[in-house]
């Protein structure tokens, strides 16, 4: 017995066979040849329905096939035991097993047992169709034969969400650790980079507080000097030991016009890490933050009062408040 789509080429064959002898054919025999085309197209059009016909059972039996194998995967999802065993009622009542002369009160559940496996995750059906010029084309259709059920993608998805995790995890801790370690190099490089140059900012607010209170000494000092010195306008007898050499007004070297480069490091750094710190105590402060803006201008006022009391310093002292204010405007820009 031959094959439908081996039946449909031969078909064809002849209908091809017999439309290359009209030109040849003698005009008595026409009706003949007519009748034999329209029953060579009959057959074909009954084998075309045949092909199609036999194309929609087998694509119906095997949706069905698909349709008990997933109905057992789901039973043996359902029963409990190391054993998974399934229950096969179904499958005879339904009539696509035979119970051989078995009750069904002799059916055990565990009757099926195994895993139900495949080779190919799709089948190709063939089937013959007419185009609109008339031609005949035989072509395939495709069958989804995967026997997942909901509750194995569900599983599976699980699985590979779980596996995902993980390596999230696992990723997570080597890249936390990696800038631990990145960190701790970080903190072992700055310290021994930045530490000497802390200790001159150190040193700077240092020389900042030594000069605001050296201004404060030396205006009790000039105080007094004025102090004595009206007194003794207005009581010249009197007091007559009291001389200058008690106190003495402070001198500037007349060598010393430039800060040195030290110095003006010292005073630049000195000044970021004071701006820097009492803008954090700002923050955490805010009642402090007049406090802050007074420490801020007191080299100001320092500088305008050594300028007043020994000018030949003033253009030093110019020198020094503006690395101060440098200072001050990069700390705050940090």
């Amino acid at each position: 017995m031959k094959e439908p789509q081996a039946e449909v080429r031969a078909i064809a064959a002849q209908l091809h066979v017999a439309q290359s002898k009209l030109p040849v054919q003698s005009a008595q025999s026409a009706s003949r040849f007519d009748s034999e085309m329209q029953r060579l197209w009959q057959r074909l059009e009954d084998q075309m329905h045949y092909v199609n016909q036999l194309a929609a059972d087998q694509e119906a039996a095997i949706l069905r096939l698909k349709a008990i194998v997933q109905q057992i995967k789901r039973d043996r999802d359902r029963v409990s035991g190391s054993t998974q065993s399934i229950d096969i009622r179904r499958l005879f009542e339904a009539g696509y097993l035979e119970p051989n002369n078995l009750e069904p009160s002799e059916l055990k559940p565990n009757a099926l047992r195994g895993d139900l496996e495949q080779s190919q995750e799709t089948i190709a059906i063939p089937y013959v169709e007419k185009t609109e010029a008339g031609e005949l084309r035989i072509g395939t259709r495709s069958i989804d034969l995967s026997w997942q059920t909901d509750c194995d993608r569900t599983k599976s998805q699980a699985t590979g969400g779980q596996v995902f995790c993980d390596r999230a995890a696992s990723s997570q801790v080597q890249l936390a650790q990696s800038w631990g370690m990145v960190l701790r190099q970080g903190a072992k490089w700055g310290a021994m980079t930045f530490l000497p140059l802390i200790l001159m900012g150190v040193r700077a607010i240092v020389w900042l507080l030594q000069a605001m209170v050296q201004f404060g000494i030396t205006a009790c000092v000039q105080l007094n000097l004025k102090t004595a010195q009206s007194a003794r306008r207005s009581k010249p007898f009197r007091n007559q030991t009291f001389n200058r050499q008690h106190v003495k007004q402070p001198s500037i070297d007349s060598a010393e016009i430039f800060p040195s480069a030290q110095a003006a490091l010292t005073l630049t750094l000195g000044a970021a890490l004071l701006r820097i710190l009492l803008d954090r105590v700002s923050q955490l402060y805010p009642a402090l933050s007049l406090m802050s803006i007074l420490l801020m201008l007191a080299p100001a006022a320092v500088a305008i009062y050594r300028s007043t009391v020994a000018p030949q310093s003033g253009f030093l002292w110019g020198c020094r408040l503006t690395l101060i204010m440098i200072g001050l405007l990069l700390g705050g820009k940090v």
